[in-house]
């Protein structure tokens, strides 16, 4: 075992012997450059050089990133939280840790088997990311929004819609709830919200332009 320093200056026990125990198992299996660069395997091939003591510094590796990677490698799997979004987060960076090191197989092999980690939980923050056509959306004001009204009749705020209306302080927001029938879509008057015409549902939701760029008398299909 020998002490290195790690990116942003944290110092730590690196235990290569751990690592040469396990460099013949199935989780380091067709990891040769992770095994050459870390100098646990050695290739008749190569020209033998010594350890780069320095190689978590070059390759911009956090001791935090290495633990997690070193906990992969103890207990093949990640122990991951509650929170999807932090999870995520330690996923990417493992993923960008894996990768500076020529890749580990083991790894990518267990992000393919466990879809449930890697794919988003399906939550549109806005009519054109409902896809699937789950909701009925509506786009207010903040200034008209009754909450106690809206929230009784299960509607909820997802994402503020900026530089929206003829007042720099006047701003719009997405609301949704869930929907009770798929038979029909309604445009409703944005100024009004009164429903106007309705017509079937299609596959996907309307092409809107960027959101930023909505005008506010613009009539926006809604599902009601």
């Amino acid at each position: 075992m020998i002490i290195l320093e790690f990116f942003c200056g944290t110092k730590a026990i690196f235990d290569c012997n751990f690592l040469k125990s396990i460099a013949n198992t199935e989780v380091l299996k067709n990891a040769s450059v992770f095994k050459r660069l870390l100098k646990i395997e050695e290739n008749e091939y190569f020209k033998v050089e010594p350890f780069n003591n320095k190689i978590f510094i070059e390759f911009k590796i956090t001791f935090s990133e290495w633990s997690v990677l070193l906990q992969f490698l103890k207990f093949k799997s990640l122990l991951l939280f509650d929170d999807y979004y932090e999870n995520q987060k330690i996923i990417r960076n493992l993923i960008e840790t894996c990768n500076k090191f020529g890749g580990i197989p083991y790894f990518d092999n267990y992000l393919k088997s466990k879809d449930n980690i890697i794919n988003s939980p399906y939550n549109p923050q806005s009519p054109i990311e409902d896809y699937q056509n789950k909701y009925n959306w509506r786009m207010m004001s903040i200034t008209n929004i009754r909450m106690n009204t809206d929230e009784s009749n299960n509607w909820s705020i997802t994402q503020k819609i900026h530089s929206l209306g003829t007042s720099p302080n006047l701003n719009y927001v997405f609301v949704r709830k869930n929907k009770i029938s798929n038979e029909e879509i309604c445009i409703y008057d944005l100024d009004k919200y009164k429903t106007l015409d309705p017509k079937p549902i299609e596959e996907k939701s309307s092409n809107y332009k960027d959101q930023e760029s909505f005008d506010p008398t613009f009539n926006v299909s809604c599902y009601d």
